[in-house]
């Protein structure tokens, strides 16, 4: 079941992360073979709410994602997944090359997370850059995506990249969700800084609808609705291009990374848009949202320092 019938054509059009291990028991630790069948459920499903799909690697299955998102009209990021497997990643970029002759994806992403997980070295990943580089038609957008903090650790790398693509998640960092978008906007505008006038672009964000506290940070329904009006609100009043973290939820990822890991899907396993969703792509905002979300963070913390006896008026009156 799914409810992308209640708009034709959606308002607000993020770019969505699209990881199809949404079933129970696929998990691509296992390859798990995706078939272009459950591709073309998934996209169509995202397709009257999003221009752009971006995947994560090229193999069983995978690989045919720009092909599919081509054909419901999307533009395509697709990914070429590297780790420590120098096989493993040539065979990757060989594919990529493949399905780049034959569909021209808009964009290649060279790497995930690479120098987060320390699967590479900056030395080793700036190689497979230029490798694809030097391989891949003209025109093509050539890039790596990562955390903010490593970015910012590997100007060379920031330096290699034709735009740069970076994860922001205010939730893994602890923010409090009154404070996360000015979180996230300080982060972006330190990228910003060091980008040379070349573009970036939020890669990676997302609040989970389940999970575990994360010090400031609620994993609930509740804040992953606010969370994607707040994002979507400040994406959009400062022009800023980006993908979604993330499509579906996807169960594997509870036993890697704990229950909030498979619950950042604006969409269920289900295909069901979760609560709170569906407004903002009908093109609900919040305007001047840095400046609304500073006076409510504020707000919260002067409440939360008055005395016991003083917290429930001060509450009321709040709301």
């Amino acid at each position: 079941m799914t409810n992308n019938s209640a708009v034709s054509k959606s308002v607000y059009r993020p770019g969505l992360n699209l990881s199809p291990y949404v079933l129970e028991g696929q998990d691509p630790n296992l390859q798990s073979q995706i078939t272009k069948t459950h591709l073309r459920e998934l996209i169509r499903t995202i397709q009257p709410y999003t221009d752009w799909v971006r995947f994560f690697g090229m193999s069983n299955g995978l690989e045919n994602g720009c092909e599919v998102a081509h054909d419901f009209g999307l533009k395509a990021a697709v990914g070429i997944w590297l780790d420590r497997d120098h096989d493993r990643n040539e065979n990757q970029i060989s594919t990529a090359l493949n399905i780049s002759k034959i569909y021209k994806p808009e964009m290649v992403i060279v790497g995930s997370e690479t120098l987060f997980r320390k699967d590479l070295t900056e030395h080793q990943l700036l190689q497979y850059i230029d490798q694809v580089r030097e391989s891949f038609p003209s025109g093509t957008i050539i890039t790596t995506a990562d955390s903010h903090h490593i970015l910012i650790e590997h100007p060379k790398v920031l330096d290699s990249v034709d735009v740069i693509m970076a994860n922001i998640y205010p939730y893994f960092s602890g923010e409090d969700i009154e404070k996360a978008i000015l979180i996230l906007n300080i982060q972006y505008e330190q990228l910003i800084g060091l980008a040379k006038g070349n573009q970036v672009i939020i890669s990676e964000t997302g609040w989970p609808s389940f999970g575990e506290k994360r010090n400031h940070a609620i994993a609930s329904p509740e804040n992953a609705a606010l969370y994607f009006l707040q994002f979507a609100s400040w994406a959009q009043e400062k022009k800023v291009t980006h993908f979604y973290f993330e499509a579906f939820d996807e169960p594997w990822k509870a036993r890697y990374e704990g229950l909030q890991g498979s619950h950042f899907g604006l969409w269920d396993k289900n295909k069901v848009l979760k609560p709170g969703m569906q407004e903002v792509f009908e093109g609900k905002r919040v305007e001047n949202i840095l400046e609304i979300s500073s006076i409510a963070y504020h707000q919260k913390k002067a409440i939360e320092n008055l005395p016991w006896f003083l917290k429930t008026v001060a509450q009321k009156f709040a709301k």
